[in-house]
């Protein structure tokens, strides 16, 4: 979803801030339908995800291309202080210490995701 939408109700604004920067988008919220697994084994792991594509206004086709990103970040033992962000496409990804930055899109570094039949 963009950072900007100006249908996106008031509620659903989240402002991220630090001592650097601020970013502001005006929807964010967990996706209705949207499932993730992780599957573990021998030290590594696996994650699959199902994402309502009409939730996020897409309506894919067998040829489609877009741009777009996946991640993972990981934490402590604990699960509270992030240690690593591993995305895709972008490999400017180190930085797990400034939500602002953190959260920010950045088109330029996103690859391309195409559809199959």
């Amino acid at each position: 979803m963009p950072p900007v939408d100006a249908a996106a109700p008031a509620t659903s604004k989240v402002e991220y801030h630090s001592p650097v920067g601020e970013k502001v988008f005006d929807r964010v919220e967990v996706l209705a339908g949207a499932e993730v697994a992780v599957r573990t084994h021998a030290g590594r792991y696996a994650v699959e995800a199902a994402i309502p594509l009409k939730s996020i206004g897409l309506a894919a086709k067998p040829g489609l291309t877009i741009r777009g990103d996946v991640g993972v970040i990981a934490s402590d033992a604990k699960g509270r202080t992030n240690t690593a962000r591993t995305y895709w496409a972008n490999p400017h990804t180190s930085l797990v210490s400034d939500l602002p930055l953190e959260a920010w899109l950045c088109p330029a570094t996103w690859g391309e995701l195409v559809f199959g039949k």
